[in-house]
């Protein structure tokens, strides 16, 4: 996970970076193709806001809301 900036917005952002070659190899593609749409479906304040996703031919790529000074856990 990074920090990117969005100049349009002035945002900031976390971006996911997932490898394919690693989700094929651990059998995870479906597992991010649910989360993916899992994330997409909701909507409530305690779940990070996901503003969507992209892939190129090596990685795919969940744009996410920043939360700083969190743990997940």
């Amino acid at each position: 996970v990074i920090l990117v900036h969005c100049k349009n917005r002035e945002q900031f952002f976390a971006l996911k970076i997932l490898r394919k070659e690693k989700l094929v190899k651990n059998n995870q593609v479906g597992h991010t193709i649910n989360e993916r749409n899992i994330l997409f479906a909701c909507n409530h304040p305690n779940i990070i806001k996901f503003f969507g996703c992209f892939k190129d031919n090596s990685y795919v790529y969940f744009i996410m809301d920043l939360c700083f000074n969190s743990d997940l856990y």
